[in-house]
């Protein structure tokens, strides 16, 4: 035979095949099959990008935004390959899909899809590779989602009611809400929103036995149309004040709705007293100390106060004066003045208050002012 028409033959072993193979794969972004038949069409078809230039960084964008995933439902992975060009290939792989699974292919948006499987505490970690570089992020599978806050608490569903009673109980809610958000509840004829405040453990007093839970730290927007004095004398602790009755009585308590009630915690609320002890009640809705509104002036937050009242809400840690400012209930422009349940250290009938500016004060205890109650959400 004609050497020139006879093709070389060169001995290949399978190992090289398959390794040409898994390389044609990883770059598709496939599991399918390769015959080597089809070897040369794939690796025509591929390019290695913008001007023949290699892969510099990969970025995955939208990590923010999964954090968590429910089973049975899917979410999108967008990825950023340096230099652009829409013809890059990458390879997206999952740590455990048998908790979170990767599509094998891209989706008809051109991105690959994360599929929650089975629930579990455990973090799984996804990766994206293009070329020599990859970007990763860890997702975990729960039956939880983002709560719709522009609901009230009455519109929700029972499954957004229990939705967000899960997120609370997991001590989760940091990741699925922030600081300064409302949670809106029905308060008589009015809505109460409610602003998160922090996401703290509390003490809370649970089939008579004091338990330290995850909670969502709540306090309202606005102050009460009701009027109260803080107690009948200097000596009245809070235990025993018109405070704490009016807050915790029908005329305010009351007036909220029950479902949302039945999800705060009989917090331990601690507060120092002027015979120097310490005050305890167990309430679902509570004044705040001046310590956690951010109050350090000593007047109203000495050493012996810090000792048994506080810590400081941390959406008020270096707060302002105007970040103390209440509105009344009915939303009219003027300021309010509210009680705090601190005393004043500088006048024997003094207990603190909070100014129309925000600013710490102090009227005398049988003074006629609004309230604002703070509470802990635990579902």
């Amino acid at each position: 035979m004609n050497g020139e028409n006879e093709e070389s033959k060169v001995l290949i072993s399978k190992s090289i095949l398959t390794g040409v193979a898994t390389t044609i794969r990883e770059r598709e972004g496939s599991s399918a099959l390769i015959k080597p038949v089809d070897f040369a069409s794939h690796i025509a078809s591929m390019s290695i990008g913008q001007q023949g230039a290699p892969v510099s960084s990969v970025t995955i964008t939208n990590k923010a935004a999964l954090t968590s995933i429910r089973p049975g439902f899917s979410a999108e992975i967008d990825v950023e390959i340096t230099p652009p060009w829409e013809g890059w290939t990458y390879v997206c792989t999952s740590s455990d899909p048998i908790v979170v699974s990767v599509s094998p292919i891209l989706n008809a948006n051109g991105k690959y899809e994360i599929t929650g499987v089975a629930e579990s505490s455990t973090p799984v970690t996804i990766t994206v590779t293009a070329g020599d570089f990859s970007d990763s992020f860890s997702v975990k599978c729960r039956d939880l989602f983002a709560p719709d806050l522009t609901k009230s608490f009455a519109e929700m569903t029972t499954e957004e009611r229990t939705n967000l009673s899960n997120i609370a109980k997991s001590g989760l809610a940091s990741e699925f809400m922030t600081l300064g958000q409302f949670i809106l509840v029905p308060y008589g004829s009015y809505t109460m929103p409610f602003e998160i405040v922090g996401f703290s453990d509390v003490v809370a007093k649970i089939n008579d036995q004091e338990q330290t839970v995850p909670a969502i730290n709540l306090l309202p927007k606005y102050t009460s149309e009701m009027d109260s004095q803080w107690g009948a004398s200097g000596s009245t602790k809070y235990s025993a004040s018109t405070l704490r009755s009016t807050i915790v009585g029908s005329s305010y308590q009351g007036k909220f709705n029950s479902d949302f009630l039945a999800c705060l915690a009989a917090t331990k609320v601690q507060t120092y007293s002027r015979d120097g002890s310490t005050d305890v009640v167990y309430d679902k809705l509570y004044a705040p100390h001046m310590a956690q509104l951010g109050v350090t002036d000593t007047a109203y937050n000495n050493a012996q106060q810090a000792a048994v009242e506080g810590p400081v809400f941390p959406a008020f840690q270096d707060a302002d004066n105007a970040r103390r400012i209440k509105q009344a209930i009915n939303a009219t422009s003027s300021a309010q003045y509210y009680w705090t349940s601190s005393l004043y250290s500088g006048y024997s009938y003094g207990f603190g208050i909070v100014s129309t500016s925000g600013a710490p004060n102090s009227y005398s205890c049988n003074n006629s002012l609004r309230v604002v109650a703070a509470c802990n959400f635990i579902g």
